[in-house]
């Protein structure tokens, strides 16, 4: 399954809906990625931010599952569209 540069960008802009929802796994990233709750407020959110929430949720395995359970996605979606985003090296979690 493929998924397009504008397919991908729509599944990160629900990763980044996803995790704000939840004030403590956002907070987590936040704090690990460096980023500021007012980007996120403004809606301005650009391309590698996408790529970081992406990396963000990749790297548990219960993130995956409870991110794609709620947007009925499948599993392997969100490692899809982050190679589709590009922006670096994907990081193995295996």
């Amino acid at each position: 399954m493929m998924l397009s540069l504008d397919q991908a960008e729509i599944l990160g802009f629900e990763a980044v809906a996803w995790l704000a929802g939840d004030d403590d796994l956002f907070g987590t990233f936040l704090g690990a990625s460096g980023a500021d709750r007012q980007s996120f407020a403004q809606g301005n959110i650009p391309h590698e931010m996408l790529i970081a929430v992406l990396d963000f949720i990749l790297s548990n395995d219960n993130w995956v599952r409870d991110f794609c359970d709620s947007k009925a996605r499948k599993y392997e979606q969100p490692m899809i569209a982050r190679e589709v985003l590009g922006g670096g090296d994907l990081q193995n979690w295996t």
